[in-house]
């Protein structure tokens, strides 16, 4: 079996280690020129490093993070609305259950377990439509790829899903974040 990522970050890397753990030959086109870490922190809860332990990477990744024991939800005033204890979580479930890195480093954990040869640079996908069974991608230098599976792990402004999936609209989630108040998109 045979599938096409498209995008080289974190979910297509980690869907091509997947992938490639049950016996799928995998090929991951990305659009920028090169490979380098972006991005800044991210936290992993356990169920991402329960997925990483499945993936081979826990061990490579917990060694690069900051482990979080406990979190505590504060108000405007600093008042203390919950708590959560994550090293008793931890020590429960026997793997650790909260954790911040910097995104480049989970970025190089996944990189290093997938051969250079699986992913092309320099391939921005401009276009996707069905052919059959296969879907036909079309890159910006004119090259045309088919495979009977494709994945559109190319962010927000997905090419992919702009041309399969043309109704779909980004909508508010009602998420924010800090005091930055970034809003996080979901899709319908």
């Amino acid at each position: 079996m045979r599938a096409v990522i498209i995008g080289a970050g974190i979910a297509g890397l980690a869907v091509a280690k997947g992938l490639r753990l049950l016996g799928w030959e995998t090929e991951i086109y990305e659009q920028a020129s090169e490979l380098k870490p972006l991005g800044a922190g991210l936290s992993l809860s356990a169920k991402a490093l329960r997925a990483l332990r499945t993936l081979g990477l826990y061990e490579a990744v917990v060694t690069e993070a900051q482990p979080i024991h406990r979190l505590d939800l504060l108000d405007d005033k600093g008042q203390v609305l919950q708590s959560t204890d994550f090293q008793r979580f931890s020590q429960q479930y026997g793997h650790l259950s909260m954790a911040v890195l910097h995104r480049g480093d989970l970025h190089k954990a996944l990189l290093s377990e997938l051969p250079r040869s699986v992913i092309r640079t320099d391939m921005e996908c401009v276009d996707a439509r069905q052919v059959g069974e296969n879907i036909a991608l079309r890159f910006a230098n004119g090259e045309i790829v088919e495979s009977e599976l494709v994945l559109a792990c190319d962010g927000i402004h997905s090419a992919v899903r702009r041309a399969l999936f043309p109704q779909s609209r980004e909508h508010f989630a009602r998420y924010v974040s800090d005091h930055l108040a970034e809003s996080h998109l979901t899709f319908q």
